[in-house]
């Protein structure tokens, strides 16, 4: 286990230094700023799609902060929708509860600037097992789906 993932176990937290990004980046690494110019760029234009939201249910706090930049960029166009994918919930102790952790996701997210997002827009997922992927999935296939879909 590196220390990063050591501290968030243990502590809940971690410091900036083992956050990726942080210090010397690589050559095809985005910036804060220019991954904020890019959104900006991006959902300027859009009137109506849907928005989904990857976060690192984890290690939170980064996430939130990308939420709360959306929802600056999402406001007055109430036709674009935010789904929001937590990852990682393989990390998470087995007796947690997942409708919990919805709940939280989705307090989050309004917190955030998001006050359409409810339980029922947080797909928990794990990449790694390919938990939930199923229900995302289904969510696309659905014959009244947006025609544009953007993920952050």
């Amino acid at each position: 286990v590196c220390q990063r993932c050591w501290s968030l176990w243990q502590y809940n937290d971690c410091d900036d230094v083992y956050r990726p990004g942080f210090g010397e980046r690589a050559f095809d690494e985005m910036t804060a700023d220019s991954f904020e110019v890019m959104l900006r760029e991006t959902l300027e234009p859009v009137t109506v799609g849907c928005v989904f939201a990857v976060v690192d249910v984890f290690d939170f706090a980064p996430s939130a902060k990308m939420l709360r930049y959306l929802s600056k960029q999402l406001k007055n166009k109430p036709d674009v929708r935010v789904r929001i994918i937590a990852n990682k919930i393989d990390l998470l102790p087995v007796e947690v509860n997942m409708m919990r952790i919805r709940g939280w996701i989705a307090r989050e997210a309004q917190e955030a600037g998001h006050p359409r997002v409810k339980l029922t827009d947080v797909y928990p997922v794990s990449c790694h097992q390919g938990k939930g992927v199923k229900a995302l999935q289904g969510l696309l296939e659905q014959a009244d789906a947006h025609a544009q879909y953007f993920v952050v």
